[in-house]
């Protein structure tokens, strides 16, 4: 009988390879993270009290994950960054993040529920997105398709972004008022 060798290296890959596989659907997103997203029926912006998701082009999606330590670091889903502050964190985790192809700004994270001694600071890429003229966007934490908290934020649009802490993970995009304007 002929037995073959491979290095340990090589099976290592596979492994990862077979793994990355299995975690992902037919968009390439990872199914491993629970949606907290999907589109209306109608189309319309979702909406909580009088604010409404910002629609926007649809997002191209992205996953990535960071080993993060009680020192800090950071998470790159795309154009969206996670910055996780010194001291955040009792241990190190594996983060976790997701943009799936939606007409909406959004970002899931996991592990779920994972909370935040200090806030973590996430930016959000505003880029293709029908932000009204005199609206203030926020961003929202979104559960189940519906708005449920309304995070302090700080919009440049110049840059194409906006700025705000969070405590906890789960699901979140960008909001605006409708008396804004």
């Amino acid at each position: 009988m002929l037995r073959l060798a491979l290095p340990r290296a090589v099976i290592g890959a596979l492994l990862c390879v077979c793994a990355a596989l299995a975690c992902t659907d037919n968009a390439g997103t990872v199914t491993g993270i629970k949606p907290r997203f999907s589109q209306s029926p109608n189309g319309r912006a979702y909406a909580y009290g009088n604010r409404r998701l910002v629609q926007c082009s649809t997002r191209e999606p992205h996953f990535n994950s960071a080993l993060i330590t009680p020192g800090g670091g950071w998470l790159q889903v795309g154009p969206n960054r996670l910055v996780v502050p010194p001291h955040a964190l009792d241990r190190a985790i594996e983060l976790t993040g997701a943009v799936r192809p939606l007409t909406v700004v959004n970002i899931e994270f996991g592990p779920e529920g994972l909370q935040f001694e200090i806030p973590a600071e996430l930016t959000l890429n505003t880029a293709g997105c029908a932000i009204p003229p005199g609206a203030t966007p926020y961003i929202v934490y979104v559960q189940n398709g519906e708005i449920e908290e309304v995070i302090p934020s700080v919009f440049d649009a110049l840059h194409n972004k906006i700025t705000g802490p969070i405590h906890h993970f789960s699901g979140y995009s960008i909001a605006f008022a409708d008396d804004d304007f």
